[in-house]
Parts: structure tokens; sequence; C-alpha cells
């Protein structure tokens, strides 16, 4: 787990555990080491730097990224070239040449036997797509306008303490980036969107205009948005 230390890392070994999935052995990475560690089933597991030379000597079978875009681009391909099949939650390769950008309910097929880079979709367009994939089957849509709102949980835990600070009555002490989930949604369909952050934790709104939600064989993709 790259990135064990953050919101999202902390929320997917939740996840691991709470679904039982069976893991010989959990290795824990963040931007530096950290001699507290990170809990997970009962026992405190150490957090290592995230490095090129730690990463490949240790070549576990599966890596999740849940850090920052520069260490995604920076180690995922290398660990893929070592054998490691790679979930990255950055945006770091969405758009990738010959990476399928998977919703497993919307285009599992796409994937193939050499496949080792995963890239996962925005949070958002992981949702539409899979309510909107069943009805263009059934009848095709050639327009689709949404509305969605981002949280500041995307943001990261720098995000989620602004959003505390604001609550408080306190200056927020970060400044808020956010994503368009076009970004996914065009390769999982085509689109365009705009996206703004509200003061949530975790819930998702933001305003958005899809078009020609049709799938893309050729390029992989559930449909065209970005």
């Amino acid at each position: 787990m790259i990135g064990a230390t953050g919101v999202v890392g902390g929320t997917i070994l939740r996840v691991l555990d709470e679904r039982s999935v069976p893991i010989d052995a959990l290795l824990a990475y963040a931007s530096r080491e950290r001699p507290e560690g990170v809990a997970f089933r009962g026992a405190t597991v150490p957090v290592a730097a995230a490095t090129r030379e730690r990463l490949l000597a240790d070549r576990p079978d599966v890596a999740f990224f849940a850090s920052s875009d520069d260490a995604s681009a920076e180690l995922a391909l290398a660990l893929v070239a070592a054998g490691t099949t790679v979930i990255d939650n950055t945006s770091s390769f969405r758009l990738a040449d010959g990476v399928p950008l998977v919703i497993p309910e919307v285009n599992p097929h796409v994937i193939q036997a050499g496949d080792r880079l995963f890239p996962v979709a925005n949070c958002t367009a992981i949702v539409l797509c899979v309510a909107l994939a069943p009805i263009e089957r059934a009848v095709g849509l050639s327009a689709v306008r949404v509305a969605t709102y981002q949280a500041v949980s995307g943001a990261g835990r720098a995000g989620l303490d602004a959003l505390a600070d604001e609550e408080r009555g306190m200056a927020p002490t970060v400044r808020l980036r956010h994503r368009s989930f076009a970004t996914s949604c065009r390769r999982s369909a085509p689109t365009t969107a705009t996206a703004i952050r509200v003061k949530s934790g975790r819930s998702w709104p933001k305003p958005a205009r899809c078009s020609d939600f049709r799938t893309c064989e050729s390029r992989r993709r559930p449909c065209a948005c970005r």
C-alpha cells in the first residue's frame, strides 16, 4: 500500500479488512518512513519510505497507489515492469494508451491477460457510468446532462482539515484542488465537465455535461468521458 498513512490509503486498508480479503503480508509505504506504523488486523505494520529501490526490492504481488500523481508517475511503471499488478487511485494513467480504464459493472471485458496496470476511474464517473450503461445498451443515448458536486475528501487529509477549520470559524489553511470527473468519464464515455468543491466531507456534488455516451472498443473504455 503506497500512501498507507493518507485518507485514501487508510480507507482501502479498512475495506480490505472489512471484506476479509486474503493477504499473506501487508507492506505499507508513505512519502517518508513512519516509526509509528499503521494498524491492520490487530497488528502494527511498519511504514517504509516509498522509494523505487525499496519497492523493487520488496516486489509485492499487488500494489495499491493512494498517494500523489507524482509518486504514481515515478514508481508505478517500474513495479509493473517487475511483474507487480498495480491499482492506481490517481489520474496519472487514466488516459494512457494501452491502459484499460475499467469499471467492473460496465466494461470488464476490456481486461486482457497481460494487463497489470489498472487506474481507478474518478468516483463521480464510476457512479455515472454504472447508472447510464444499462440504459445506453437498452435504448441508446445521444446526450446526457448531469449535475454533481465533489466533496473535500477528494483533496485528501488537508482538505478535510481545512473543512474542519472552516466549520470552527477559522480561516482555511490550504487551497483545495479539484479535477474534472470528465477525465474518467470520457475514458470509461466523450464528456465535458465543470467541478466545484462543496463544504461536505465525504459526499459528491459538481456541474457536468456529457455527450456521446458510447463504448469505445478501440481505446478500451466504458464510455467517452474523461
